[in-house]
């Protein structure tokens, strides 16, 4: 076997069922690459890219998704359904054979952005850009909390919405190009030049409309909160590659009573 080349133990057993009949996109991405190579020639690697763009939502998930509209309006959570204006990359950095990491539902396997990341973002949004001319300090521990009071504000997540993404495929297969691989390099630091062999690195990324939840002690509040999150949805983005215009979301526009993409949990799904 060459020294660049990974594959799984599952090489030596049985083949896995067809990965096309699978219905969990989270499954294939972190279990069904048989090898992976240390360049840029796994034919296989590109082989279940172009799968996992064909992915859909599974139907299972669209009843979920009205089980969450149902909870949050229970709880009493401001809900906000936002678009992707690129595209979303949300856990680059998550442990994955495909050399970039994508965070999906642990369940269904479709696009989720976690409450942390959220709140995160808005923290660092709010403190760069909101001045609050009573205490900053205070409304800082209000909404986010500190080491000694716990925060007032659950930032809940975001789900994707079913149909949402064209032909209600979330997944797009992307692409990453290090231009200049040897100047990153600490063994080797050689400055850039035209004559360097650009790298390109083939991930996934994620398309479509999200709803995002956020819960507070009153109405006022979670709308405050929101407000502050939805800005740095906007400007800032979330996730990586938002100093190349990507992660930005923006409110969805509302057609009617309705947002376009939203399924009502009263109704049921036919």
């Amino acid at each position: 076997m060459p020294n660049n080349e990974i594959r799984a133990r599952r090489f030596r057993l049985p083949a896995p069922p067809l990965r096309s009949q699978s219905s969990h996109a989270g499954l294939v991405y972190q279990r069904y690459l048989l090898e992976a190579l240390s360049g840029s020639e796994n034919k296989e690697r590109e082989k279940m890219l172009a799968l996992l763009a064909t992915y859909k939502s599974p139907s299972i998930y669209k009843l979920f998704y009205k089980r969450i509209q149902f909870e949050l309006e229970n709880l009493g959570a401001v809900t906000r359904e936002f678009d992707v204006t690129d595209r979303l990359s949300i856990g680059l950095g998550n442990t994955s054979p495909f050399e970039v990491g994508l965070t999906l539902h642990h369940t269904y396997g479709t696009p989720v952005i976690p409450g942390d990341a959220l709140k995160g973002l808005a923290r660092h949004h709010f403190i760069q850009n909101y001045a609050v001319n009573d205490d900053p300090a205070a409304y800082n521990d209000a909404l986010f909390g500190s080491q000694t009071i716990a925060s007032g504000i659950d930032y809940l997540g975001g789900w994707y919405i079913p149909g949402s993404a064209p032909g209600d495929q979330p997944l797009v297969r992307d692409v990453l190009t290090v231009h200049h691989q040897k100047y990153y390099m600490a063994s080797e630091r050689n400055w850039p030049t035209d004559f360097d062999d650009p790298n390109p690195v083939t991930y996934l990324s994620v398309r479509g409309s999200f709803l995002i939840g956020v819960c507070g002690p009153s109405a006022e509040w979670s709308n405050f909160a929101f407000d502050a999150l939805e800005a740095a949805l906007k400007d800032a983005g979330i996730g990586g590659k938002t100093s190349s215009g990507k992660g930005r979301l923006i409110r969805s526009e509302p057609q009617g009573n309705q947002h376009r993409y939203r399924y009502s949990w009263r109704t049921p799904i036919r």
